[in-house]
């Protein structure tokens, strides 16, 4: 197993309007097959979580590449996994936004990140939560800033060896 992102409890925190997406490159070839979040709801909800292109720019979230089924989400903070109903495989150098919405508003953990690695997101839930994601996203982010989500997706290196080959962020 191999991580890809941000695997550390963030010192801070933000409660956002159902979506939080973070950004990170890949540092080798792999298989995702799961994803993690050190989040919280407002309320008691569903999530699931999703992995996204990098488009780039004010409107950087791009095509939808792999998502989880809905997941049992409440009101106190822990690591989250959810796996994904099928595995993407992403190549060295590769950017990707992984995602979080709920149908509540979330909490999540964060540190310091690079210029405009997080983005805030009001997805309009009603249209996709229970049906998957829209490819491209029907939001545009309400927020572009300079943090990293507590946020990972645990992958095979496709060398087949065991990695902790960590981001460039």
């Amino acid at each position: 197993m191999a991580v890809f992102g941000y695997n550390t409890i963030g010192g801070s925190t933000q409660t956002t309007s159902r979506g939080v997406a973070t950004k990170f490159t890949a540092t080798e070839d792999g298989e995702m097959y799961e994803i993690v979040c050190y989040s919280r709801s407002t309320g008691s909800a569903n999530h699931r979580y999703g992995v996204f292109s990098d488009l780039g720019g004010t409107d950087p979230i791009g095509l939808l590449l792999a998502q989880t089924a809905d997941g049992g989400f409440d009101t106190s903070f822990s690591w989250r996994t959810l796996t994904l109903t099928s595995p993407y495989s992403f190549s060295n150098g590769e950017t990707l936004w992984l995602r979080e919405i709920a149908d509540d508003n979330i909490e999540y953990a964060y540190d310091a990140g690079s210029t405009e690695q997080l983005a805030e997101t009001n997805p309009e839930y009603e249209l996709f939560f229970h049906s998957g994601f829209k490819s491209p996203p029907a939001d545009t982010p309400h927020a572009l800033l300079d943090r990293k989500a507590s946020m990972y997706a645990n992958y095979t290196p496709a060398s087949g060896g065991i990695s902790v080959a960590w981001l460039r962020a």
